[in-house]
């Protein structure tokens, strides 16, 4: 059954399952809705691993992640915010001007998408020449650094409570000054245009999660393959098996012990989002 929901006049508190359950749902309806209108997307990293593997989420890991063409990025964004369940929104920083990322996240509507959220990672074109690999690597994780720092805030990174994190705020702000926002932003949508994705044969997470594994022939994507998870058809990498292995060595091996050990619940703050 799934976890009810009550009015955002408090924190949630949630177990891995209640989470999961909930993110799932979000994902079905983004699923929906993309099967709808012919949006792209891929289920990656752990979520294209919890299809193949699990059928479903991995029972240890704690966010749904999905990938878009940047080209789509646009359209993506418009249609979710028409179609998508008034208990979910579109967090991005289109109209969250604290929202520290530079993907778009959904999540529950007077919530925070600090822990529960679907991530819509953006692939986009790279250079076919792997000598400048490194280079365009280290200029997206440069706008990553900038912008997520210009953006240092209690509600998407948690509470402060210790000097330290107070102290660092409004450091690490101004040691950023010279780097506006807006600026920010601009070098991003520059890189994330460099390479035309429609004519790039490798392609990569702008975020670079996974360092240099991100660069991943485009074929791996293609049109996608058909699986199920959690009772819905979604769609992974139509090369999933390369594409696994590629992030993960050997995906079918399990974690040890250690690396799958959970917290007991997971604390989802209230954020005002009456205007996303």
């Amino acid at each position: 059954m799934s976890k009810t929901i009550p009015l955002a006049t408090e924190s949630l508190k949630l177990n891995l399952k209640e989470l999961q359950e909930i993110e799932t749902e979000i994902l079905r309806s983004v699923v929906a809705i993309c099967h709808a209108h012919n949006l792209t997307y891929y289920l990656v990293y752990g979520s294209a691993l919890g299809t193949i593997r699990h059928a479903g989420p991995i029972p240890w890991d704690y966010d749904v992640d999905i990938a878009i063409p940047y080209p789509e990025l646009e359209r993506f964004l418009e249609i979710m915010r028409a179609q998508l369940p008034q208990k979910y929104y579109v967090n991005y920083n289109d109209n969250d001007p604290n929202y520290p990322e530079l993907f778009p996240r959904i999540g529950l509507h007077s919530y925070s998408t600090k822990t529960l959220h679907l991530d819509v990672f953006l692939l986009i074109g790279a250079p076919n020449d792997q000598k400048k690999h490194k280079k365009f690597k280290n200029r997206a994780k440069t706008c990553w650094f900038l912008y997520k720092f210009k953006n240092f805030n209690p509600v998407h990174f948690g509470e402060f409570k210790s000097l330290k994190q107070k102290l660092f705020a409004p450091a690490i702000k101004t040691l950023l000054w010279p780097f506006p926002k807006p600026w920010v932003k601009r070098k991003f949508k520059s890189l994330c245009e460099a390479y035309p994705f429609d004519q790039a044969n490798f392609v990569v997470n702008a975020q670079f999660g996974y360092s240099m594994k991100e660069f991943i022939p485009k074929e791996y994507y293609a049109e996608g393959a058909v699986h199920s998870y959690a009772g819905m058809e979604v769609r992974i990498p139509k090369e999933h098996h390369k594409y696994l292995r590629h992030i993960y060595g050997d995906y079918m091996q399990f974690p040890s012990e250690k690396n799958r050990q959970t917290p007991d619940y997971y604390i989802i703050t209230k954020q005002d989002t009456s205007n996303l």
